[in-house]
């Protein structure tokens, strides 16, 4: 013992070396700790943090961050943000989000596709092939994300085929998206007429919303829908129906009956619409606009 003692001593200097290096050096195995310090970062957050933000969106049941991250953001040695959502859809995102967009997680891949489908300015050039990439996805969502991107840069029709073939899918959210789709092409095909009809009558709520609105693509053809979505058992159904025989006019004018019923709708939010409006964008020489009261 006394000579492993004084083995130790004469070498106090190589001890102590190796654990000051040793302690320096393994925080900096962790990327969090060496992008900190060293890069790559965005806005000054590490990559890594930004690639996390995406993936706790897509597994919220994680806990966020590693134990070392959370130990050395507690003790104050490491400062990092996570990014808000507002931030991913910025595009100071794109070259995290595009990365991400090809993540073998096919729930990682739809928030980063989600979210370059929300950029403001987006980067086309860089964008629209990830988007057009992801048509043939294996997973349905990422596929109709891919498909309304797509659409919003380029307007093409063809995006409705894509959301067409899930158009009786049991996910609501996949119907939800192809409504938005199908909503959003509809005034360059009037053949999706049959298609929104039937979504129209969808289960859940937001899908037959999407639909009903885009009935004043349709004019006439579309007030049918209207009158039963203006019975509709939620008051965001019937609110979108008024707001859209707004917008058809005079093709509306056999829904007057029914918009003046709504005027003693139950659910406040109903006649806030502004029913009153809507009947004179309809009809201005049965209901023309009050005059203003003399102050």
């Amino acid at each position: 013992m006394t000579t492993l003692l004084a083995y130790v001593w004469q070498r106090r200097w190589c001890f102590f070396s190796g654990t000051i290096l040793t302690l320096v050096g393994l925080p900096l195995l962790h990327p969090f700790v060496r992008q900190a310090l060293f890069g790559p970062t965005i806005d000054d957050i590490p990559w890594c943090v930004w690639e996390d933000a995406v993936r706790y969106r897509a597994h919220p049941e994680r806990a966020e961050g590693s134990w070392l991250q959370r130990t050395l953001i507690k003790a104050g040695w490491i400062k990092a943000q996570r990014p808000p959502d507002a931030q991913l859809s910025t595009p100071a995102a794109i070259p995290v989000l595009l990365h991400l967009a090809e993540d073998r997680d096919p729930l990682v891949r739809r928030v980063a596709l989600r979210h370059l489908q929300w950029q403001r300015v987006p980067d086309i050039e860089k964008v629209l092939p990830v988007f057009r990439a992801h048509l043939q996805d294996s997973d349905p969502h990422c596929r109709l994300i891919a498909a309304a991107g797509t659409f919003q840069i380029t307007s093409d029709p063809e995006m409705a085929k894509v959301a067409l073939a899930f158009l009786s899918d049991p996910d609501s959210d996949i119907r939800r998206d192809v409504a938005y789709i199908l909503e959003a092409v509809a005034p360059q095909d009037v053949d999706l007429f049959g298609p929104l009809a039937t979504l129209a009558d969808d289960p859940d709520y937001a899908v037959r919303c999407h639909a009903v609105f885009a009935q004043r693509h349709f004019g006439k053809r579309g007030v049918p829908i209207l009158r039963k979505a203006m019975r509709d058992p939620r008051p965001a159904t019937r609110v979108w129906a008024i707001q859209t025989a707004a917008q058809l006019g005079k093709d509306a004018a056999e829904l007057i009956p029914d918009l003046l019923a709504l005027q003693n709708d139950p659910n406040a939010s109903v006649p806030q619409v502004n029913i009153n409006a809507v009947l004179t964008l309809i009809d201005p020489e049965a209901f023309p606009v009050a005059p203003k009261a003399d102050p």
